[in-house]
């Protein structure tokens, strides 16, 4: 379980990373922080549902679509 503890927790701090460089450089709102954890739970999520059922045939494309939105909607 550390394995993946800490997996997480690098991709995590990766995600924060991003978004409070887009904070930084006035391109997304202060509140984007507050959704590293549900963006990355999101595309976890994702990648296991199209692993373990045949329900997604696009899996980058679909994961690109909907993080496109989701930061449309956190710029400024």
């Amino acid at each position: 379980m550390a394995f993946q503890t800490e997996c997480y927790t690098l991709y995590e701090k990766w995600m924060e990373n991003i978004i409070e460089e887009g904070i930084e450089k006035n391109e997304l709102k202060s509140e984007a922080k507050e959704l590293v954890m549900g963006i990355f739970a999101f595309a976890q999520g994702t990648f296991i549902m199209s692993v373990t059922t045949s329900a997604i045939e696009d899996l980058k494309q679909k994961i690109d679509t909907q993080i496109d939105i989701l930061f449309d909607l956190m710029e400024k």
